[in-house]
């Protein structure tokens, strides 16, 4: 803006070398795109602590051990957005996707296929709005 450059900063955790790998890629090609990238590999506490109070501007992260259901109201539905709390750290805020992830959790009988339908919607919709970009999935799965 202005004359400007847009300048961010990217974290990531310090004990992946796999994520710092991939955030010097991205600080490196964002760069050749005229955006000024400082990555930051920070200890996971501080990283942690840094995405739930909403203090930063890009970060690569990942999630292990989430289990099989693909229900992720927490990382999505808006009453999660609590800074210094909430998993909703993107702060993103979408009714549709909220009453959504409420009509998947209330299936009688947690039946799949019901379900299925409901977080189908929350990731078309995640997608559509750009919510977060994800750079990859579960190599075992």
């Amino acid at each position: 803006r202005a004359g400007e450059r847009l300048a961010l900063r990217l974290l990531t955790n310090d004990d992946s070398a796999p994520r710092q790998r991939m955030a010097e890629l991205v600080a490196q090609q964002l760069g050749q795109l005229g955006f000024a990238v400082e990555f930051t590999p920070l200890p996971f506490e501080e990283m942690t602590a840094t995405l739930l109070n909403q203090q930063f501007d890009l970060a690569i992260a990942g999630w292990e051990q989430v289990g099989a259901d693909p229900a992720t109201s927490t990382f999505w539905h808006r009453r999660d957005d609590l800074p210094g709390s909430g998993l909703n750290f993107v702060s993103w805020q979408d009714a549709e996707v909220d009453r959504w992830l409420n009509e998947a959790a209330q299936v009688p009988g947690c039946a799949a296929e019901q379900r299925g339908e409901w977080y189908r919607q929350v990731q078309r919709r995640l997608y559509e709005q750009t919510a977060a970009i994800f750079l990859g999935g579960p190599l075992d799965s």
